[in-house]
């Protein structure tokens, strides 16, 4: 087998893991939408939001650190570097964690405690240590080369694990209530990161034993990473920032049923992600290689399958969305437009998702910031204009219209900057003819 097909192979199984993964994570929120009802069941995606938006903020940008500088180590055979990154990397991640669920913390104390958020804080606040050391572990794993494994750990574990937990719980008479299951989710993140910790242990085996080299390298790491962190705290944000404002200006009822469609919809956002980690250190190997037709080649045919996948997608939640949210419950059916919406709103990311990650391993990282600076900005603007008057779908609305300026604005900028045809936009591809072939 070529390198190539087991690199697609790796890329196929990283997908089917994520869409197993999201497959077992609706069984999951069916079965808490059913026993917590709209109301609890919002507070409980709430807190999956905040937990998750913090740990990324935790982690310090090293996960796309790793994407950048790993492959470039291991190609020059300098695991002296690599094991130092990776030291770094896992270091700052638990400093990070442990600093941000402190001040949440400290944060829900000082709140009024009839606030929905003084009552969710508290509880998301056990989420940020595990799901931070996870991305870290996955992002150091990925960059070796090493694609489905993480995904399906990821993926399929936690979800089962969560599964499993909660059935358990309940089936022994626990609290049915969201700050049980919220400590339930913590407790399946945490296990997903013992396999992640254990299974990046067992590759290390293998490599050469070098002493950690952090001295010269740990400045670098550290620029790279709170340059990037900015970023991947506003994509972080852009994505769950509709959550928030729904929170804040409607119902907590209203949130759940919103949930339910987000949930649902984030099977594209999986689709997308898995083809991201199988695509992204293949372009990050062919760019530090010079090979810009290859680097071309594999955004394009990367952008190609996300958005035929999503369209589908799409089409499917069209015809069947309500359907498919009345399984959480008769309530919950009324989502069935803002389902449609916010898949509708990854097509944006298929055709242009791949020069994201070609920005970052580029060195355009001030790209990627512009764009979703940008799409988040339209999305707050929108959500705040259109959710006092229609609702929840004001704020898929708001999706729509954010992650359709982020992903134009990335997409095009970095097609003309670097001179490739990095996306399946018609502007683009003339813009990158006229670039010239420019380098950063």
């Amino acid at each position: 087998m070529s390198a190539n097909s087991g690199s697609a192979g790796a890329g196929a199984m990283a997908v089917f893991a994520k869409l197993g993964g999201a497959a077992l994570g609706i069984a999951v929120n069916v079965v808490l939408a059913r026993v917590l009802g709209p109301e609890d069941f919002g507070r409980y995606a709430l807190g999956i939001a905040l937990g998750t938006m913090v740990a990324v903020l935790a982690s310090g940008g090293m996960p796309f650190g790793a994407i950048r500088f790993l492959p470039d180590y291991l190609a020059r055979g300098d695991f002296g570097a690599l094991r130092g990154f990776c030291r770094a990397s896992l270091g700052l991640t638990v400093l990070g964690g442990t600093v941000c669920a402190v001040a949440m913390l400290l944060g829900a104390s000082v709140m009024d405690q009839s606030h929905l958020m003084a009552t969710v804080l508290p509880w998301a606040a056990w989420i940020v240590m595990p799901a931070a050391l996870a991305q870290s572990i996955v992002a150091l794993l990925q960059a070796r080369g090493h694609v489905a494994g993480p995904e399906i750990v990821q993926s399929l574990v936690r979800q089962g694990a969560t599964l499993a937990l909660v059935v358990l719980w309940f089936g022994f008479g626990g609290a049915q209530d969201f700050r049980a299951v919220l400590a339930l989710a913590a407790l399946a993140v945490a296990l997903a990161a013992v396999v992640l910790w254990a299974r990046l242990q067992f590759i290390a085996r293998d490599e050469p034993r070098c002493a950690a080299e952090m001295r010269d390298g740990l400045r670098l790491w550290l620029g790279t990473g709170g340059g990037l962190l900015t970023i991947l705290v506003i994509a972080a944000l852009n994505e769950r920032v509709d959550l928030f404002l729904l929170g804040w200006l409607s119902t907590p009822a209203e949130l759940g049923i919103y949930s339910a469609a987000v949930r649902v919809a984030a099977v594209g956002i999986l689709v997308l992600a898995g083809l991201g980690a199988a695509y992204t250190p293949r372009i990050s190997a062919a760019w530090a290689k010079g090979d810009r037709d290859e680097v071309e080649r594999l955004c394009r045919e990367g952008s190609w399958a996300g958005t035929a996948l999503v369209v589908a997608m799409t089409f499917g939640a069209f015809g069947s969305g309500a359907f498919v949210l009345s399984l959480f419950g008769p309530e919950f059916g009324a989502g069935a437009t803002v389902l449609t919406l916010l898949l509708g709103a990854q097509i944006a990311v298929g055709m242009t998702g791949l020069s994201n990650g070609l920005a970052i391993i580029s060195g355009n990282s001030h790209i990627a910031l512009a764009g979703v600076a940008a799409g988040l900005a339209v999305n707050v603007v929108t959500g705040f204009v259109l959710i006092p008057l229609i609702g929840m779908t004001g704020a898929a609305m708001g999706v729509v219209a954010g992650f359709a300026v982020s992903q134009i604005v990335i997409g095009v900028w970095c097609s003309v900057r670097l001179g490739l045809q990095a996306t399946l936009l018609p502007l683009g591809a003339r813009a990158a003819k006229r670039g010239g072939g420019r380098h950063a």
